[in-house]
């Protein structure tokens, strides 16, 4: 549990809480002890935690990835916000290792894409169709998740490296 600083108690600034009213406004950021960034934003049907979600930041509606038409911001959900909660989002800082990334033992600074696998997950190397920038791989990685570092991460159109 993540805490974002200058929050008075751990309500309306634990990163792992899953809101049912919008305790904060939609698009509303803050900061972890480490460091770490995070955007406050609508949920969305099937998410669970670590998985990568497109979203609009001037509405606070997010859209599951990955999918060839997935263009935008990125972030990765902490908690579980499913359509009608709110949550926060993280879009700078190393992402918790609940992350879900397709990826192999060495996945230490890959670049990640998305595209049309598993709802939710970006993958390591070339197998998809768009890369993220602003995301890399860090170290090994297990069972389809695993940890990334993300800079404002967005993807858009076709492009690949």
């Amino acid at each position: 549990m993540a805490n974002l600083v200058g929050y008075p108690g751990p309500s309306a600034g634990d990163t792992t809480k899953v809101f049912t009213t919008q305790d904060n406004p939609l698009g509303m950021r803050g900061f972890d002890a480490a460091g770490n960034e995070y955007i406050f934003l609508k949920g969305v049907a099937s998410l669970a935690a670590g998985d990568w979600v497109t979203y609009n930041p001037a509405t606070g509606v997010t859209v599951r990835a990955p999918a060839a038409t997935t263009n935008g911001m990125l972030a990765v959900a902490i908690a579980a916000p499913v359509a009608g909660q709110f949550g926060w989002f993280q879009i700078f800082g190393l992402t918790p290792t609940y992350t879900a990334i397709t990826t192999d033992a060495a996945a230490d600074g890959k670049t990640l894409t998305i595209g049309s696998g598993t709802a939710g997950r970006a993958s390591t190397g070339p197998v998809t169709t768009k890369n993220v920038f602003g995301a890399v791989g860090v170290g090994a990685s297990a069972s389809n998740i695993g940890t990334a570092f993300i800079c404002y991460p967005f993807a858009f159109g076709t492009a690949t490296i």
